[in-house]
């Protein structure tokens, strides 16, 4: 009778333990994508994400990260209702060949936006390094992967699938403690420069020759001030100039005159402003002639706030401004020396010299 009872409790102990293992299920590195596309394009109510790294680019829609992203958009389409929180933290010492090009999730975050789904970011003081999804408050697909390149083509990961109501009630009631916030939809402000700029040979290749670098930052600072306006104009207070280009202990009359003779170089030389000379110490109207139609690129107003336009050299801001117009278009680029020396008219010591700095800031 005795032997019957061990045997009944561990027939018992053991239907148990097969219910719980017949509810999760181990996910290898390999199978992550597969399945977790699968449960998102099977979702029928719900669906939530907390996830530490979701890297995205324009130039490859058909990854497996952007699949991914894609099929939250596809389930909020047919009225899943889809909630992700992502973290807001950059750390250049993880997944940097996916995450340096820009606030690590800030291209992932602006298709959400746009597509009407609630997205949020953590707070800048901590991290949210969960990579944990719940689907129809019962499926949970928690591990180590993030929807990155890396961890879903590389990476040793470790994954599981959990169906449970229970589990994915707590996991869900622990994630609400998660201070969120929105933010707008480009968190530094940046200023547009047409690609022009950089690849017309009389442009920045001229600039370049001539070692003409206080044209160079005339036009950039010039094209911050830029607020969008029909008619491109700013007005430009000769003051504030002087003081970006490190040359206001000068005279004002001095330096007055040194502006002037670059604004007339970027009109009558460049061609890219018009202007006229104003009245003794007034500000002067400028009309930008290359604002609009231009295929442009993004460059981030830190490159002032931090004064990056008086402590780089000529070629390491030359340099670079060619990175930010190749890097905003796709997620790796190459080229060769020589060919970035004919594309952009530019000598090969020159690049050589602007990537060096670049490499040791």
């Amino acid at each position: 009778m005795k032997l019957l009872k061990v045997l009944i409790i561990s027939i018992f102990c053991f239907v148990n333990a097969y219910v719980a293992l017949a509810d999760t299920e181990y996910i290898p590195a390999s199978k992550y994508f597969d399945t977790t596309l699968a449960e998102l394009n099977n979702a029928k109510s719900s669906i939530q994400v907390f996830m530490y790294l979701v890297s995205i680019f324009p130039d490859q829609p058909d990854s497996q990260s952007s699949q991914l992203v894609s099929a939250l958009i596809k389930a909020k389409d047919r009225g899943v209702e889809v909630k992700v929180i992502l973290d807001q933290n950059l750390d250049f010492g993880e997944e940097t060949s996916d995450a340096a090009i820009q606030n690590k999730n800030q291209a992932a975050f602006e298709q959400l936006k746009k597509s009407n789904i609630p997205v949020f970011f953590d707070t800048a003081d901590t991290y949210t390094h969960a990579k944990a999804i719940v689907i129809d408050n019962e499926t949970v697909i928690l591990g180590s992967t993030n929807w990155s390149k890396a961890a879903l083509t590389r990476n040793n990961e470790t994954n599981a699938l959990i169906r449970d109501k229970e589990f994915a009630k707590n996991l869900l009631d622990d994630m609400a403690r998660i201070q969120i916030q929105e933010v707008p939809a480009v968190i530094t402000p940046t200023v547009r420069i047409a690609k022009e700029f950089l690849t017309d040979h009389k442009l920045l290749g001229e600039m370049v020759s001539q070692a003409d670098e206080r044209a160079f930052d005339t036009y950039l600072y010039i094209s911050s001030l830029y607020d969008g306006n029909a008619e491109s104009e700013i007005t430009l207070n000769y003051d504030n100039l002087a003081k970006s280009l490190s040359i206001d202990s000068m005279t004002k009359e001095d330096y007055r005159r040194q502006i002037n003779k670059v604004l007339d170089k970027l009109e009558a030389k460049y061609k890219l402003i018009k202007f006229k000379s104003p009245e003794r110490n007034q500000d002067t109207e400028i009309t930008l002639t290359a604002t609009k139609g231009q295929e442009s690129f993004a460059l981030p107003t830190t490159y002032w706030r931090y004064d990056w336009n008086k402590t780089l050299s000529f070629p390491a801001k030359v340099m670079y401004l060619i990175n930010l117009s190749n890097t905003q278009t796709s997620s790796t680029w190459f080229m060769a020396r020589e060919t970035i020396a004919k594309t952009y008219a530019i000598s090969e010591s020159f690049i050589s010299d602007g990537t060096r700095q670049l490499r040791e800031l």
